[in-house]
């Protein structure tokens, strides 16, 4: 092959090679686009209306006011009954070992109180919008927002018979005894309740008195004449006194502990007396609370009276569940009519 054929050659492949080119010309560059989501018109996020604020109601409230000595027992039945019938009725619900007349105000609706609190004659007279009712107090002056459970007393014969059975069940060889007012029918029950458990009563061991034994004294009495109705008893081997209703001189609960004698008794027991008190038989203020307390939360204010027993204050270490249940199953029977004290319809009072 001469040059002039190779130089064509080359110059046709190179024209062949310009010419493809041409025809197939590089795909222009694509920039990816990130793709928007188109906003709505006229679209402008807002916040939720906040509902309007409803004015807040003061709610009357139920107070439960008992001090640190009050009956255990009673103060926690009524927290729970107060608290659940407060609710019911939407009233607020709170308990004070203290109060004062500042305590008192608006929203306070009705307070329940519990001895001992002696100043709740004057918390009614500074509160006279806010309704009282007491339960188991001493006789207090009159007030027309205050109601009283206890101004009557339980039948003394019926304390005083459930104390003789209660003395004579926890009492080795029924060593027991009483001490009331003369003229009381309190000493004739209190025997009775006592026979009715141990019949003869007949100690196995000296000394060998006929028990129980029964001891008078006038309420206007003092200390000595105290002392030595109580020595009476305990010189004879008494082991369990029952101080009835009525006798309530100072100091003679904690004269009957210092004798290492046990108690029983109508009252909370003194703190010198504690380790000794067995129990306390009292009226049960429980029942006829509930029953009018809805009433009074109406605004309605009346007297009410209960016969209705109670044991109260317990000392396990003194009077086991066992033994508890026995004297329950009395109490039952002496309050529900199918006992008789043996004293005459005569023994409803002192």
């Amino acid at each position: 092959m001469t040059a002039g054929r190779i130089n064509r050659l080359i110059i046709v492949v190179i024209l062949g090679a310009l010419l493809a080119g041409a025809c197939n010309p590089a795909p222009p560059a694509v920039t990816p686009q990130i793709p928007t989501s188109p906003t709505p018109e006229n679209t402008v996020p807002s916040a939720s209306p906040s509902p309007e604020p409803s004015p807040t109601e003061e709610v009357p409230a139920v107070i439960l006011y008992a001090r640190q000595s009050a009956d255990p027992d009673l103060t926690a039945a009524l927290q729970t009954e107060l608290s659940a019938l407060a609710a019911e009725s939407g009233l607020g619900f709170s308990q004070a070992a203290s109060l004062s007349a500042d305590d008192i105000t608006d929203p306070v609706q009705l307070v329940v109180a519990l001895p001992p609190a002696e100043d709740l004659s004057d918390l009614a007279a500074a509160a006279p919008d806010t309704r009282f009712l007491a339960l188991g107090f001493s006789v207090l002056p009159q007030a027309d927002n205050l109601v009283q459970l206890g101004a009557q007393a339980a039948p003394v014969d019926q304390q005083a018979f459930l104390a003789g059975y209660l003395a004579a069940v926890v009492t080795p060889e029924w060593r027991v005894g009483v001490i009331h007012n003369p003229g009381s029918t309190a000493g004739r029950a209190f025997r009775n309740g006592v026979v009715y458990f141990c019949g003869l009563c007949r100690p196995s061991a000296p000394p060998y008195d006929e028990y129980p034994l029964i001891s008078e004294l006038e309420a206007s009495a003092g200390e000595a004449e105290m002392q030595a109705a109580v020595d009476a008893l305990t010189v004879r081997g008494v082991k369990t006194i029952y101080v009835a209703p009525g006798v309530d001189q100072e100091g003679i609960y904690g004269y009957i502990a210092q004798a290492g004698v046990n108690i029983i008794g109508s009252v909370a027991p003194p703190a010198e007396a504690e380790d000794r008190w067995i129990a306390s038989i009292q009226a049960d203020w429980l029942p006829a609370a509930l029953e009018i307390i809805p009433g009074l939360l109406q605004g309605q204010v009346e007297d009410v009276s209960v016969s209705t027993l109670a044991l109260t204050h317990r000392n396990p270490d003194l009077f086991s569940p066992g033994r508890q249940a026995l004297v329950e199953k009395l109490l039952l029977d002496l309050t529900g009519g199918y006992i008789d004290t043996g004293v005459g319809q005569a023994a409803t009072g002192e």
